[in-house]
């Protein structure tokens, strides 16, 4: 019922923005309205036309292009998606929200131009946690570790319960022997908000290895990939590199050999194939 009245609703509101066009055709937010409505409804071409003749006939709004993005986004076409991002930062350079899209929309392919619009949105949006999340990741892949921790850190100032940043900033500061105290709360506090999350529970795990308890470690990680389905290449791989660092060969070996199995071009694929081969002699 709930649903039903919600539907009646939606189309009351679009018979009011059709009629609306219909005495008057260049009213820029009734044709925005009807875009949004019919894009949510997957009614896509007319969408488009109609977020496009918003957009002409409110150039400095950047609402309309936002929305023409997330319909490319939606379509699967992301040259567009970015080029519709583009056109909503011209219109309002300021627009907080196209910046931060149009950088997660860089980030796996072009980590530096994903880290120019998230500092840009951060100078926006200073106490966004966010942000400062999403420029911690594309630091990471830029291979700028510092810069990435501190992104973490700054995060959470503003969120202590980002679970990505408690996350991320454990594993970094895993790799930090004056910091395995700092990797412990964080990864415990983020297995603590997110208890079922594969990536957190194998973060954990690691951080015990990096303070020394490695059996433990093994353990955790024994559990995580016999209680996870779909199996991750990831958790596989870090019982690898434990099992490694424990000089356990046949069990680091097998455990590397199924993370590639799992998923050949996860992340972490060249140095599980690197490790596998000297593991194996090779």
């Amino acid at each position: 019922e709930i649903r039903l009245s919600l539907v009646g609703s939606e189309m009351c509101i679009r018979d009011s923005y059709e009629r609306a066009l219909a005495v008057n055709p260049s009213l820029a937010g009734a044709r925005y309205g009807l875009g949004v409505m019919q894009q949510r409804r997957n009614e896509l071409e007319p969408a488009l036309r109609n977020l496009q003749d918003a957009a002409r006939l409110s150039p400095g709004n950047a609402l309309p292009w936002m929305a023409m993005a997330q319909l490319q986004r939606q379509r699967g076409d992301r040259q567009k998606a970015l080029q519709a991002y583009g056109a909503a930062l011209e219109a309002q350079p300021s627009y907080y929200p196209a910046r931060l899209e149009r950088g997660q929309m860089w980030l796996a392919q072009e980590p530096a131009k994903a880290l120019a619009d998230f500092e840009e949105a951060i100078r926006q949006q200073p106490r966004s946690a966010e942000a400062r999340v999403a420029a911690g990741m594309a630091q990471q892949l830029l291979k700028r570790p510092d810069a990435a921790l501190a992104s973490y850190q700054a995060a959470l100032q503003f969120d202590p319960k980002n679970v990505i940043a408690l996350n991320n900033a454990a594993w970094l500061a895993s790799e930090r022997k004056g910091m395995l105290a700092n990797a412990l709360q964080w990864a415990t506090e983020a297995v603590r908000l997110a208890p079922g999350e594969p990536a957190v529970l194998g973060t954990l795990a690691w951080v015990h290895h990096r303070r020394g308890d490695s059996a433990k470690a093994a353990a955790m990680l024994q559990a995580l990939v016999q209680a996870t389905a779909p199996p991750r290449a990831e958790s596989y791989y870090l019982l690898g590199r434990v099992h490694a660092d424990r000089s356990e060969r046949e069990a680091a070996s097998a455990a590397l050999r199924e993370a590639l199995r799992i998923d050949a071009s996860f992340p972490q694929a060249g140095e599980a194939g690197e490790l596998l081969r000297r593991l194996q002699g090779g």
